[in-house]
């Protein structure tokens, strides 16, 4: 699995609002984290998992990434995407993601979302 291959399963997961994908994707390293757009920090696997079950079962939204940068080595993926995301209404924000190689699957362990003035 190349690490692109890692973030298309990542990003398809949360277009398709399959937890069980999204969690498939996820660290269980303790420093894995998420930090939300308002600056929150929701931080371990359990806790990054439980608000994706809570944002995924809220409603319907459209999640449309484009990559902007992607780099990788043999250990560890960055890519920085922009994000049209409409829930009624849509809004764009950056959003930065480091993923690590763990048994040869790419795995999230660091989310952040930046919003785009509008």
């Amino acid at each position: 699995m190349t690490f692109r291959d890692g973030l298309d399963e990542h990003l398809a997961a949360i277009s398709a609002r399959d937890i069980d994908r999204f969690a498939a994707t996820v660290s269980r390293a303790p420093y894995a984290r998420v930090i939300a757009p308002d600056g929150g920090a929701i931080v371990g696997y359990d806790a990054i998992v439980d608000a994706h079950r809570g944002w995924f079962a809220g409603g319907s939204f459209t999640f449309e990434p484009r990559v902007l940068v992607e780099r990788a080595n043999e250990t560890l993926g960055f890519a920085l995407l922009d994000i049209a995301y409409t829930e009624g209404e849509t809004k764009r924000f950056l959003l930065s993601v480091v993923f690590e190689r763990d048994d040869g699957v790419w795995k999230l362990f660091f989310d952040q979302n930046t919003p785009l003035p509008v």
